[in-house]
């Protein structure tokens, strides 16, 4: 209990310092953030496959199930991460809490880059710390399972975890359409995040 909780104390104060350094690039007028229509949007349509997972609840389903039917933002983070999954988990907190902003429902899923450790009650606590809402699902599985879900989504290319890139998958189920984004494409700003949901939600 005393390890995951310095990792969620790790992880929130990651998640302070890449908000605060939004907020002091926008009260300086820094242009180094661009807008949300400056990502290309071109849809990569990479096919979700049927690779199963666990829930942090312990349900067991399809990948492709758990992205919902509708539009969804991916996240990779893993609860042991040292730094830089702070920025990830800011970001998606931020659009967990502004989805209500959205005409369509949104789904939110982060997929553990950490399956040997991260198991359903390790992500349940993770989860419960974050405030998360019923639209955001965390999952884990086999990791022979997931590390190859990771490398076909192009989270993971077999460097060292702490050294992991940083990426979104952001797109809708019904219309098949998704793009990877990194997360300096994204800015490390939520409001852009969200923005590109949105272009998504209403396709």
């Amino acid at each position: 209990m005393n390890r995951v909780l310095v990792v969620l104390g790790l992880l929130a104060v990651t998640a302070v310092s890449a908000a605060t350094t939004v907020l002091l690039a926008r009260a300086k007028g820094d242009d180094a953030t661009p807008t949300a229509l400056a990502v290309d949007l071109t849809p990569d349509q990479i096919r979700m496959p049927d690779t199963p997972v666990v829930t942090q609840d312990g349900t067991e389903l399809a990948f492709s199930e758990a992205l919902g039917p509708g539009a969804y933002i991916i996240g990779f983070t893993y609860t042991k991460c040292p730094a830089i999954c702070g920025a990830t988990e800011l970001d998606m907190q931020f659009v967990a809490a502004s989805r209500a902003d959205l005409d369509t429902p949104l789904r939110l899923v982060t997929l553990t880059l950490d399956p040997q450790n991260d198991t359903p009650q390790v992500l349940a606590t993770a989860h419960s710390a974050a405030g998360a809402p019923p639209e955001w699902v965390r999952l884990t599985g086999r990791p022979s399972d997931i590390m190859r879900l990771l490398g076909y989504l192009g989270a993971w290319d077999g460097r060292p975890l702490k050294e992991h890139k940083q990426v979104f998958i952001v797109g809708n189920t019904s219309s098949g359409r998704n793009s990877r984004l990194s997360v300096e494409e994204v800015g490390y700003d939520p409001e852009r995040l969200l923005a590109i949901a949105a272009s998504y939600a209403a396709s």
